[in-house]
């Protein structure tokens, strides 16, 4: 993480490149980029709206395949937003060194990183609408790896349908033959119990 406690003017800018967007008002941009709770504002009130912006974004997208592979938004959310490709992006893109320092013990970068994604998109949204909040979605690559996530999950279900679809053939197989084994045995049984009473017959005096 960075040195500095407070977001310079210098950062904002760079960090409205990231995204894509010019806030109206930078004092947003500058709360959202401080992740240290001790300092008022953090952005753990931002965190917190662009939790639900999220949500109700990728909400939007929940149907079929991906809202059958996920019980939830929240879950399919937190596998985004916490996944080191998106925290890699994030460096990538410079993030890393704009979030002001946290004293917290327990936050490690994922967790900073990803507290940092949510707050910049309310901070967006709040600043500029759900469209402006989309676009950032997008520069920050949430867009690319939600399009991911729902073909690892087409993936997924296909595989077990596929599993499904070979345990009903293979119970089948087994029912039918168990089946011909029993028809073999009704059709065996008549001549063994004839040839049983030959030897009876034979084995009994005149």
């Amino acid at each position: 993480m960075s040195s500095h406690t407070t977001p310079s003017k210098d950062i904002v800018e760079k960090c409205e490149r990231v995204l894509a967007y010019k806030f109206t008002d930078e004092g947003l941009c500058f709360e959202a980029l401080q992740t240290n709770e001790s300092v008022d504002p953090s952005n753990a009130r931002l965190a917190t709206h662009g939790d639900k912006v999220v949500n109700a974004i990728i909400s939007t997208k929940w149907t079929g395949d991906l809202a059958t592979a996920y019980r939830s938004t929240e879950q399919l959310q937190k596998q985004i937003l916490e996944s080191k490709e998106v925290y890699r992006k994030g460096v990538e893109a410079g993030l890393k060194d704009m979030i002001a320092k946290s004293d917290s013990p327990v936050l490690s970068p994922g967790k900073a990183m990803a507290t940092t994604l949510k707050a910049l998109i309310g901070a967006v949204d709040l600043d500029g609408g759900t469209a402006a909040a989309e676009t950032a979605m997008r520069r920050l690559g949430l867009t690319k790896f939600l399009r991911l996530r729902l073909w690892q999950a087409k993936k997924k279900l296909q595989r077990v349908e596929k599993r499904r679809a070979e345990k009903l053939v293979n119970r089948k197989r087994k029912q039918e033959a168990k089946r011909q084994g029993k028809q073999k045995e009704l059709e065996i049984q008549p001549t063994e119990s004839l040839a049983s009473l030959d030897t009876l017959r034979q084995a009994l005096p005149n």
